[in-house]
């Protein structure tokens, strides 16, 4: 039996995006929070420069290259709010930090599960002599539907392919199909008729062949071992994908934070009166 990921995914994003809060309200610029306002100016309005642009929130070193926090950041998450002494930037790191370790375990725990329904159905359900051959996703799924692939040819022997008619198969199915597509009747078939020629390429192009042929005949338990690894799998493999997609947002997210704090966009985040929640002021610098 297959137990439940010893980590879950989602415990590790809430933890990063826990940190990543954390160090939001604990990193708010010290310049933001103690700059006077000019005289006859009140937050949210925009106000012409009377002087040379001054990016706030760059150390001297840096005060010349605006560019350099939000290329940082995108490059590497949180280095551009680090380069401007911001305390979230940790916040992004330690994202960036777990998304990776997720993707990796993720990605290898769902690579050993296909390895061990690949070797499952090797040993029980293919039929085939030789040399093993690995077939794709869709033909494990199809596994998991199909108790038996049916022949590819029913009679080797004679001129040309001979499709399996027994749509109880897999193989069988598809000749099936192709049969009602083009026509043709159910009894037997006239090799220069109509459509034939059509159907059985119709059949050659979607039919298994004999190094993929397969039957679950006899092993009900093994085919729902099976069942349950490719699903394991599939599902490691997709929470992989789901923590690229983090890393990706989590690298934008940081790089607009990056220019958006260069250019002066302050947001603070205060306690506001009880019974109103939060108050966000923010401020402008052209």
């Amino acid at each position: 039996m297959i137990g439940a990921p010893p980590t879950p995914l989602a415990h590790g994003v809430r933890f990063a995006l826990g940190v990543l809060l954390l160090c939001v309200w604990a990193g708010r610029p010290v310049e933001a929070q103690h700059r006077p306002e000019p005289r006859g100016t009140t937050a949210g309005t925009i106000q012409p420069a009377a002087a040379p642009v001054v990016h706030r929130g760059l150390p001297a070193a840096y005060a010349g290259h605006p560019a350099l926090p939000p290329v940082l950041s995108a490059l590497l998450p949180g280095a551009g709010q680090l380069v401007q002494e911001q305390n979230r930037g940790w916040g992004y790191l330690a994202l960036e930090a777990v998304g990776w370790v997720v993707y990796a375990d993720r990605r290898r725990s769902a690579g050993r599960y296909r390895d061990r329904y690949r070797d499952l159905v090797w040993e029980t359900a293919r039929t085939q002599a030789g040399d093993r051959v690995d077939g794709d996703f869709t033909y494990y799924e199809r596994l998991t539907q199909w108790t038996r692939s049916g022949r590819f040819d029913r009679d080797e022997g004679s001129p040309g392919v001979q499709p399996e008619t027994d749509a109880s198969t897999f193989n069988g199915s598809v000749w099936d199909r192709a049969r009602r597509i083009y026509g043709l009747p159910s009894g037997p078939l006239d090799a220069d008729g109509a459509g034939f020629a059509e159907a059985v390429t119709y059949y050659e192009d979607r039919a298994y062949r004999d190094a993929f042929l397969w039957d679950w005949s006899g092993h009900a338990d093994e085919r729902e071992r099976f069942g349950s690894l490719i699903r394991v799998s599939d599902e490691r493999f997709q929470h992989a994908t789901l923590a690229l997609g983090l890393l990706f947002a989590n690298h934008l997210i940081s790089a607009v934070d990056g220019f958006v704090s260069v250019r002066g966009l302050s947001l603070e985040l205060a306690p506001a009166p009880v019974g109103t929640g939060l108050r966000m002021r923010w401020e402008w610098t052209p």
